[in-house]
C-alpha cells in the first residue's frame, strides 16, 4: 500500500509534497521522493517487526500494518514525529489484521481480518494460501464492525458510498463491490477471469477501479528450479496492471509489466498510476499506456 502526497512541503519539515509517496521500504515505513529516489525511514521496528502495508488520509494521517511471527496490527504513524500508536489491534491470537484503509475524510479505517487459527486454503495457480478472512471497518472510537464476512483488500470509494474487494475460491479471483453501508453484493469480475486480483484501488473521482492481475503462463523450456518451477515465477505468476468501470463492463488492460507483487495508487489527478513491486517501480499513463521506470 502507498499513496501519493498532494500538500506543499517546506524546506526541512517533515510535511509531504506533491511526488512524494509512503511506502514500505526495507522493514520500514519510509518517505519516497520521485525526483530523488532515496527513501527516508519514518520508523525503526526492530525484528520480527515490520512494516508491510500502510495507507494515508487525505488528511495526513498514516496507518501501517505492522506484522512479526506470528500476525498483525495496525497503528497509528504519527509522521512529524516518526512515533507509533495503537490504532487496531489484535483482540487474540487467533486474529491478523492487515491492509488498512482510511476512508477519505479519516473517520475511520477499513481492514482484512485473517483467523489464523484455522486451517488455510491454497488454491491453483495463486502465489499464497488463504485463511478465512473478512473485511471490517474501525471509527477512531475503539469499536469495530464486520461488512464482508468473506472478503480480502478493501478500498473505498472517495465519496465513502462504495466497497471494493476481492474474494478467491477454485476458479479464481472475483472483484466484488457493495453501496455503503450495508448494500446488497455485485460482482464486477468473475472468479474465472483471472486466476488472482489484488489491490483495487478506485480512481480520484470514484469512476474507475484499477487492480493487478495474474493469469497463469505456462513455459514448457528455460531453466529449471528443484520441482520444476520456473526461475521468472519463484514467487508466483507476473502481475499486470488493468482499470475496469467502477460500474462494471470490461476491463481494459493499461501495463504488461509482469510485476511481483505488486501494490497500485492513483495519481491526485487521474491521469497515471504508481506501481510499487519487488521487481521495480513505474509510473503508468493511463491513455497512452505508457511506462516509466
Amino acid at each position: 500500500m502507498l499513496l501519493p502526497f498532494e500538500r506543499p512541503m517546506l524546506a526541512g519539515s517533515q510535511e509531504p509534497i506533491p511526488g512524494t509517496i509512503l511506502a514500505p521500504v526495507s522493514r520500514q515505513a519510509a518517505v519516497l521522493n520521485l525526483d530523488a529516489p532515496r527513501a527516508r525511514p519514518l520508523t525503526s521496528l526492530q525484528p520480527p517487526s515490520y512494516v508491510a502495508n500502510l495507507d494515508v488520509s487525505s488528511s495526513g494521517q498514516a496507518a501501517v500494518e505492522v506484522r512479526d511471527a506470528v500476525g498483525g496490527d495496525i497503528l497509528w504513524l504519527d509522521m512529524p514525529s516518526r512515533t507509533l500508536s495503537p490504532l487496531i489491534m489484535r483482540i487474540d491470537s487467533s486474529e491478523s489484521l492487515s491492509v488498512p484503509f482510511w476512508q477519505a475524510d479519516g473517520k475511520q479505517v477499513f481492514f482484512q481480518r485473517d483467523d489464523v487459527l484455522q486451517t488455510p486454503v491454497a488454491y491453483a495457480h495463486q502465489a499464497n494460501v488463504r485463511y478465512p478472512s473478512r473485511i471490517e471497518v474501525a471509527p477512531l472510537d475503539g469499536s469495530r464492525v464486520v461488512l464482508v464476512d468473506d472478503g480480502r483488500m478493501p478500498t473505498v470509494s472517495p465519496d465513502a458510498s462504495r466497497l471494493a474487494y476481492v474474494r478467491s475460491s477454485a476458479p479464481g479471483t472475483a472483484l466484488l463491490e457493495r453501496d455503503l453501508p450495508g448494500g446488497n453484493e455485485r460482482e464486477l469480475l468473475p472468479a474465472s477471469q483471472f486466476a488472482d486480483v489484488a489491490y483495487p484501488r478506485y480512481s480520484p473521482d470514484g469512476a474507475r477501479l484499477a487492480f493487478v492481475a495474474t493469469t497463469p503462463v505456462v513455459v514448457s523450456a528455460g531453466p529449471q528450479l528443484l520441482f520444476g518451477v520456473q526461475v521468472a515465477y519463484a514467487h508466483g505468476f507476473p502481475w499486470d496492471i488493468w482499470v475496469i468501470d467502477a460500474n462494471g463492463g470490461e476491463p481494459r488492460e493499461v501495463a504488461v509489466l509482469g510485476a511481483d507483487d505488486p501494490s497500485i495508487t492513483w495519481s491526485p489527478d487521474g491521469h497515471q498510476l504508481f506501481v510499487y513491486s519487488g521487481s521495480g517501480s513505474f509510473i503508468v499513463d493511463i491513455s497512452s499506456r505508457e511506462v516509466a521506470s
